[in-house]
């Protein structure tokens, strides 16, 4: 567990999160594979040849990064 789940909580809710956190192990798992499933379709969808034929090819590069850096960091927090 990381520490970012009860950074900043007292000592009673500090409790509840980890408790929390321990029940949802099979939550997590899917949502784990759920965000991988989308990191990967990103990554096929961002070697398409067709995406250099746009105007706005550097806007969807700088998006995809943003959008596959969001999903690698709540992979990590989870």
């Amino acid at each position: 567990m990381k520490i970012n789940w009860t950074k900043g909580l007292d000592k009673d809710q500090t409790k509840q999160m980890e408790d929390a956190y321990d029940a949802s192990a099979l939550l997590r798992k899917r949502l784990g594979e759920l965000l991988t499933d989308k990191y990967e379709t990103c990554e096929k969808v961002s070697i398409s040849k067709e995406l250099y034929n746009s105007p706005n090819w550097a806007y969807l590069k700088a998006d995809e990064a943003g959008y596959k850096r969001a999903i690698s960091e709540i992979l990590k927090i989870i």
